[in-house]
């Protein structure tokens, strides 16, 4: 059980990483003016950060139940 507590705090440290890194920077440094389509670049990215926030926020349902 601790195993598995403890793969759920790395998929959690994953989203948070993937949240505040990657996708933040991607919107932050200016990387979408290389995309044709502004707006659809920024729906989409969009999409992924609602999408990760989501499963941050799955994860910690989860591990608070233990």
């Amino acid at each position: 059980m601790q195993k598995l507590k403890g793969l759920l705090f790395d998929g959690l440290k994953m989203e948070e990483d993937f949240i505040t890194l990657y996708l933040k920077v991607i919107k932050d440094e200016g990387f979408l003016q290389y995309f044709p389509d502004q707006g659809k670049a920024k729906q989409l990215l969009q999409t992924l950060i609602n999408e990760s926030n989501w499963h941050k926020k799955t994860l910690e349902e989860i591990i608070n139940a233990f």
